[in-house]
């Protein structure tokens, strides 16, 4: 165990007559304007038609829609950008509790079905789904290694995988820690599996050439409930830590073990996290109502504000089509926009 802590271009005829005029205008032309840059802001919220949803997990899909788990209803919708309309999955098993969803390697919409110990996933319009251990109740889920796809089940404190092709799920595997709560999980730069272990206060490994969990770091000591992780743009693991006593972002060098932690200045809470096209990091922050944004580079922290009160802003996901990141409203019932170029 390892702890550490566009230029114009002037045709050659042109630029000759133009000699004597002392700069590279065209006469009788202007110069292309600047672009303005957009204060980066919550641009739009777009109202969910199913009421008391309780909107959980987002993802973007193959097909250039974005999906949303509903953990209330027991459905999945999908909002098409080009007509502002959605669709409706509804899961076979209910109370499903639909939660975690994320891109298959398939290039399918898997996700996790809490309350109905399953893992389903959505192809060609209709819901599929595959039956785990009672008790499993699996949270999140990530592609991985093998064309499988991983998830945590906080149940059984264990990590199980599913095959995308073949459709069979395997585990539990078991966690070392007692009782350590897997929340979050997200495929290493290294092809090993890392999740998050929220009341263990831990980030663990999981090995998908052995299928077990042969690490497990601990966080620094003070700190507490690593809840959501990613794949940073410095190819370390980042991860958010919801702690009350202030809410912090984690890295984690996977070669070294070592966690070197960021305190979230301003920042209420910090639960989803999503890596922008801009390289920096957003955290939805539901104590401030707010979405939070980290420069790497700089180290700094800003929150920008979510128009409706009282939102609980949750899982947050980059549309990598226009650049825009989008979370979930989960007491909001709605899906915010995000805009920060």
């Amino acid at each position: 165990m390892r702890v550490k802590v566009l230029l114009g271009l002037v045709a050659a005829g042109a630029a000759s007559a133009l000699g004597g005029c002392g700069n590279g205008t065209v006469i009788g032309s202007t110069p292309p304007p600047t672009p303005t840059p957009v204060p980066p802001s919550v641009s739009t919220e777009i109202s969910l038609q199913q009421l008391n949803a309780l909107p959980s997990g987002v993802a973007y899909g193959s097909d250039g829609n974005l999906y949303v788990t509903l953990f209330q209803t027991s459905d999945v919708t999908s909002y098409n950008f080009t007509t502002g309309t959605f669709s409706l999955f509804a899961t076979k098993v209910r109370p499903a509790g639909p939660n975690g969803i994320t891109l298959g390697p398939d290039n399918d919409i898997w996700l996790t079905e809490t309350s109905a110990n399953q893992i389903a996933t959505i192809s060609a319009g209709t819901v599929h789904e595959f039956p785990l251990t009672a008790g499993a109740a699996p949270a999140n889920l990530t592609s991985g290694p093998s064309g499988n796809l991983y998830f945590t089940e906080p149940g059984l404190n264990a990590i199980g995988l599913i095959n995308a092709t073949v459709q069979v799920a395997a585990g539990p595997y078991s966690i070392p820690t007692a009782n350590a709560g897997p929340l979050g999980i997200a495929t290493g730069p290294d092809n090993n599996v890392w999740f998050t272990e929220s009341t263990a206060a831990k980030i663990g490994r999981f090995n998908p050439l052995t299928t077990s969990v042969d690490e497990e770091i601990p966080l620094p000591a003070g700190s507490a409930d690593p809840t959501n992780i990613v794949l940073g743009p410095d190819g370390a693991m980042w991860f958010t830590e919801n702690n009350p006593a202030g809410p912090k972002l984690g890295r984690l060098a996977t070669a070294t073990g070592t966690i070197t932690e960021f305190a979230l200045t301003g920042a209420g809470s910090a639960m989803g996290l999503a890596v922008g096209l801009d390289n920096n990091l957003y955290f939805t922050d539901p104590k401030n109502n707010a979405i939070g944004a980290f420069t790497i580079t700089t180290q700094k922290t800003a929150e920008y504000p979510i128009p409706t009160p009282n939102s609980s802003p949750t899982a947050i996901a980059l549309n990598p089509a226009n650049g825009k990141l989008y979370f979930t409203e989960r007491t909001g019932n709605k899906i915010g926009q995000f805009t920060y170029f």
